[in-house]
This record gives structure tokens, sequence and C-alpha cells, in this order.
């Protein structure tokens, strides 16, 4: 019985190094730009609503066909969760717990998902790692959500329930003031999977709507290149809204363009890398960019925290150098610590 569909594309691999990157130059913006170039840029944090997407998307495409909701697939499914997110999180978690002297409380709320769903936590530990709470939610959810699906529960009404449960809890706990959980509605929207949920449905979507229609690969460029026009005009529509230097913004119509608008033009990216055979495509799907790619995970986990402040103190304050280290790193660290740990962990855990 197969338990998951192995189907692997290499452009949506060389993508994810793209959105990793485009997360780290929202945060380290290069000195020297104009403002408004600098408020452009600073949306490069669609980023994560990228990978968002790309996780519905994938995680539909491996799972929905091979779900059979018996111990052994449950089994399967959880540890291959566990050993590709945990493993280099914990460590990443421990060494940026440790440098920044945080008690032993904000590890463990760190270790076990929850701090993504307290405003007080959210940014302790990996700072940026408050997405991987949302990650981690839509995992737990993806298996109820595709047998949803599959009895003919429309997505857009699934999407809905989850918005909904999100207001609900803020409308519970916002007043007793639990640390902050669920704190306010721009907290929610922002920074939760209730609030997050319309990027992963639309991958979910997106990958149910491409295994019915079964198109064929094509020369044209045409989705392609719409997808990445369309994300910058995600981008620039979002600098014009966005009210501070961070580039998020809790204002209703940064929030509409961010969490309902830019998945749209994501899809349409994903689709053409997909299908089309492109200059981006086949840039994306180079042995350089698959390595980039496979790496950008813990990218991602260190771009902000313990490495890159040790680099900045002790080397230099160059946001290309540090670009160049935290590559480097990320790559060195996928090859020697996160691969050898998830195959060890699958090895172990496996069915």
């Amino acid at each position: 019985m197969q338990l998951i569909n192995q189907t692997y594309y290499k452009p949506l691999t060389g993508l994810r190094f793209v959105a990793a990157l485009m997360v780290f130059f929202s945060h380290f913006p290069i000195a020297g730009l104009p403002q408004p170039v600098k408020e452009f840029v600073a949306q490069f944090q669609v980023g994560v609503p990228i990978f968002f997407v790309l996780s519905g998307y994938l995680i539909c495409s491996r799972y929905y066909d091979a779900a059979s909701y018996n111990k052994r697939w449950f089994k399967t499914y959880f540890v291959n969760r566990f050993a590709r997110i945990y493993p280099m999180f914990f460590l990443i978690t421990l060494l940026n717990v440790l440098y920044k002297n945080e008690s032993i409380k904000i590890f463990l709320i760190n270790i076990t998902f929850l701090k993504g769903f307290f405003t007080d936590f959210v940014f302790t530990g990996i700072g940026q790692g408050w997405s991987i709470t949302t990650e981690e939610c839509f995992y737990f959810l993806a298996p109820l959500i595709f047998m949803l699906l599959r009895k003919g529960i429309n997505i857009i009404w699934l999407c809905t329930c989850a918005l909904t449960i999100g207001f609900v809890l803020v409308f519970i706990f916002k007043p007793l003031n639990l640390y902050g959980f669920f704190g306010d509605f721009g907290f929610m929207m922002v920074f939760t999977f209730f609030g997050r949920c319309v990027e992963f449905f639309t991958g979910v979507w997106l990958a149910l709507y491409l295994k019915e229609k079964k198109l064929e690969q094509k020369k044209s460029a045409v989705v392609t290149y719409s997808g990445i026009l369309g994300l910058m005009v995600v981008i620039f529509a979002l600098s014009l809204v966005a009210k501070n230097e961070s580039g998020l913004a809790f204002e209703t119509m940064w929030i509409i363009i961010h969490n309902f608008l830019s998945p749209l033009p994501v899809a349409l990216l994903l689709t053409g890398l997909i299908y089309e055979n492109t200059f981006v495509s086949r840039l994306f799907s180079g042995n350089i960019m698959q390595l980039l790619g496979k790496s950008s995970y813990t990218f991602y986990l260190i771009h902000l925290g313990v490495f890159h402040k040790l680099f900045i103190t002790n080397v230099a304050e160059n946001i290309i150098l540090l670009l160049v280290f935290i590559t480097f790193l990320s790559i060195i660290l996928y090859k020697c610590v996160e691969e050898p740990l998830n195959l060890f962990v699958r090895k172990k855990l496996s069915p």
C-alpha cells in the first residue's frame, strides 16, 4: 500500500530558497536605498505566504490520495513531519535560548510549538520561529481537512470555519490576558494558523485542481511570469499601506492584501513552475538551487538569532557578508546535521 505520493517538484524546491531569501532581505534591508525601495523590500516577508501556500500544495499532493486513516498511515505521516521539522528546530531553539539566557519556561513553550499563540512569547527563542507553530497547526489538521474534503465539504466553508474559530478564540481569551494567548484580532490574523489559513487552503485547493485538470507541460511562460508580476504588485500594494518600519501592520487593508490576496499570485507561480518550461523553472531546478532549497529550512531558522548576532558582533556588520555566511552555514548544517537527523528519526520511528 502506498502511504505517500513520492512526486518531487524540483522548481518548487528552488522556490523555497527564494522565499527564504526574500524573508532575509525583509529583515536586513540594504543601507542607502531610497525610502520607497526600503518600504518595498520590507514587504519581501511575503516569502512566508509563499512557504504557507507551498506547504498546503505539497502536503495535499503527497498525502491526499494516499491517506488511508489507519494506524500505519497516521504513524508514517506524523513521523515524516516530525523528522522533517523537529530535530533542527529543537537544536537551534536550544542555542538561541542559551545565548539569550532565557528561562526554562521560555524553552519549554518554544519546543512545544506553543509560543506562536501568545503575544508575550511569540518572538522568544527563534524569533522568526512563530511561523513554525503556524505550519505545525496545518500539519496536525491536514488529515482532518483531507477527510472532510473527501466527504464533500467545500474548501471555502472549511476556510471560513477556521477564520471563525480564530475570532471566537480571541473573543474568549483576550479579556483573560493569559500572557497574550490569542491576545487581539490583529495578532490572530498575522501570527496564527486561523488567521493565515487562506494561504494553506489555497495550496490545498491548487493541488486538487491540478490533480483534476491533469495539465501537460507547456513551453509557454504566461502563467509563471503572471505569478511573478502579481507578487510584485502585491508587495508594492503592501508597501503603500504598511504603517511601520518592520513591514508588519495590523491594519485591515494590509491584512486583506497580505492574507487574502497574496496567495493568488503564489498559486499562479507554483502552477507555472510545475507545468511551464521557462528560464525560471530551469534555474530553480538546477543543482545549486536544489541544494539551496533543501537547506532553506535551516537558513530560515538561523538567519536571525545567535549566529547572525555573533557574526555582526565579531566579524562585520555587512549584510552581503552575513548572507554569504548564513548561506554556507545552512548548507553545512543541512548536510551534517539536518539531513542525517531526518534520516535517523525516520529509520528509528517509521512503521
